[in-house]
């Protein structure tokens, strides 16, 4: 196999066909042939054998904890033969090199090669170890997808069909940001991203997961004593299970109240339950309340208890005013209008900053004259989501604060509610933003253009949908009878019908973080240039980052692979779980928390 977009766009990488590489190994090969010197061909990732009850995963995360010196070289000669020559891996060679790649070895040209023993990859089909516990490296090291254990008891094998049935399930949590392991009886080698173990009090210990899923009675009956962990949860999915939840949909609920159940079982499940659903479940599962008192609670008479902060503590609501010195409300405006809102606070706003009664916050939008400001309020600020801006401020002794864009909730709730809506698994539709102006003669418009005719031609199932200036759009792409220019932005809905989504700037444009923030919420993966991904950081999928922006192959590469549906699913959960780690309620508090106590700290001064 051999890859060449995404941040390794000088190098290419070759996996050999029975082998599996997981994306953090990727990013870390990346890494560690930039730093190399121009005398190293390449970097091996060696093969690593899995830990009962681990995942490729978890285990090529805690792998890449290594330090990156961990790495050796070493050197490939030529004199010697094409067997001597090969190493049993993924290797990411420069580009140009000539390598070849087998089932399960990779035959290098002669020059120095790096190993990492912090990048591995692992076999495609994994064998089980039925009489080895799970180990505790089970849980991967950065704890944010829950683990889920399905466990079965019976000294009867599991049916083939069955067994097949939970292995797709299982293979389909892993693509849900899920951590499924399997400890049963009688699974035999075949293609898994993880490797099952023994079902043992050890495993349940080892692997302290968030659910157990009871695959038969027996699992049912032990599973409970064996859970160490306080918020570990039982799911049933016996077969047949002891209740019918078919007849409310794939899964049942079971109330539950802290010493008022006597067991930790809090949902029964049926055995034909998709991926997307189970997820949704453990997720909610995981969310808790804990099933199990503290270990140090004491015993006897109830201690009370008081709910909420008392009158003293809570945040004092207060009159925000605002100014936007461009007269119309702005993507920076309408954000803070909606968070602080949320909040508690009242908030008023005018385009006026010289009238009497003066607003406290002067908001500076992208494209606003910082001329025309005037004398600000000494006990207010100006907030700006440009770091130049802001020192340009300060420069005038203007208090100023950097604040990001932040999404208004409706339009967050209407975009992640699209997303949830089918997106074809072939073709579909393309979204090009474009901000600013550029001239149609842009060598980065002009690439994309060729690279989007260059589809478009191949597929007439495919659409473009293109939100710019028309002055920006090359007059063979507008007129090209499957693409149109959409006025104005995109609702929510359009925006999640895209399979895939580009974001290229022009002059003057306004940051590109509004544009994959609104994508981002609606699932949608968005291929940026490298010096947008730099400007956005962790906005960007680092494996959507198109290092030659001004060739036509820098974006058609990642497009294909977008729209064939092969790379689709994870980078479009990859899209999700970033807009929500970047705009979750508790991150877009702590910005008005710093805004307010910016204030507060001027006002006393």
């Amino acid at each position: 196999m051999s890859d060449q977009h995404g941040p390794y766009g000088s190098g290419v990488l070759h996996l050999p066909t029975g082998f599996v590489i997981e994306p953090v190994t990727v990013d870390r090969l990346a890494r560690q042939l930039a730093d190399a010197p121009d005398d190293v061909l390449g970097v091996v990732a060696p093969l690593a054998e899995l830990a009962p009850g681990t995942s490729t995963r978890t285990d090529a995360e805690w792998r890449s904890l290594q330090p990156l010196d961990a790495a050796t070289e070493s050197t490939i000669d030529s004199t010697i033969d094409s067997a001597e020559r090969s190493v049993t891996g993924a290797v990411l060679l420069r580009a140009g090199l000539a390598a070849s790649a087998g089932a399960e070895t990779v035959t290098l040209p002669e020059g120095v090669v790096r190993t990492d023993p912090g990048a591995v990859v692992h076999r495609a089909e994994v064998g089980p170890a039925r009489d080895l516990d799970a180990v505790a490296a089970g849980r991967s090291p950065f704890p944010r997808r829950p683990v889920v254990l399905f466990l079965a008891l019976a000294p009867e094998p599991i049916a083939p069909e069955r067994l097949e049935q939970i292995e797709l399930l299982l293979d389909g949590l892993v693509d849900a940001e899920v951590e499924p392991r399997l400890a049963a009886p009688g699974p035999g080698v075949r293609p898994r991203r993880h490797r099952p173990c023994a079902a043992t009090a050890a495993t349940v210990a080892a692997l302290a997961p968030e659910v157990v899923v009871a695959l038969d009675p027996a699992a049912l009956e032990q599973a409970p004593s064996w859970c160490t962990r306080r918020g570990t949860v039982v799911v049933d999915m016996s077969d047949p299970p002891t209740t019918d939840p078919v007849a409310t949909g794939d899964v049942e609920l079971i109330s539950w109240q802290i010493d008022r159940h006597p067991t930790r079982l809090r949902a029964r499940v049926s055995p034909s339950i998709d991926a997307a659903a189970m997820a949704r479940l453990v997720n909610r599962l995981a969310a808790g309340p804990q099933p199990a008192p503290p270990s140090d609670r004491s015993t006897g008479s109830a201690t009370p208890v008081t709910i909420g902060a008392s009158a003293e503590d809570r945040p004092r609501p207060r009159t925000i005013a605002l100014v936007d010195p461009g007269g119309a409300p702005g993507p920076l405006l309408a954000g803070l209008v909606d968070r602080l809102v949320v909040a508690g606070h009242e908030v008023t706003y005018g385009p006026d900053p010289s009238s009497p009664d003066r607003p406290r916050v002067t908001v500076v939008e992208h494209g606003d004259d910082l001329d025309e400001l005037g004398d600000l309020d000494p006990h207010g600020c100006a907030v700006a989501t440009d770091p130049a801006v802001v020192d340009r401020l300060r420069a005038r002794r203007v208090r100023a604060q950097l604040v990001p864009l932040m999404t208004p909730l409706d339009r967050q709730r209407a975009l992640r509610s699209a997303a949830e809506a089918a997106v074809p698994s072939s073709g579909g539709a393309i979204g090009w933003t474009v901000l600013g102006r550029c001239g149609t003669d842009d060598p980065v418009t002009a690439a994309v253009a060729d690279a989007l005719l260059g589809l478009l031609d191949a597929r007439p199932d495919l659409g473009v949908e293109i939100v710019a200036d028309p002055a920006s759009v090359p007059a063979a792409l507008a007129e090209h009878p499957q693409v149109r220019l959409v006025a104005g932005r995109p609702d929510a809905g359009e925006q999640a019908r895209w399979t895939a989504h580009m974001v290229t700037a022009g002059d003057e444009a306004p940051p590109a973080d509004g544009a994959l923030l609104e994508a981002a919420h609606a699932g949608v993966p968005t291929l940026v240039p490298l010096a947008t991904a730099r400007a956005v950081g962790g906005l960007a999928d680092p494996l959507l980052v198109v290092d030659e922006p001004t060739t036509p192959a820098g974006w058609t590469a990642p497009l294909q692979l977008l729209l064939d549906d092969d790379d689709r699913p994870a980078r479009s959960a990859w899209a999700l779980a970033t807009s929500e780690a970047l705009e979750r309620e508790a991150a877009t508090d702590l910005v008005i928390a710093r805004l307010l106590g910016w204030l507060d700290r001027g006002a006393t001064r």
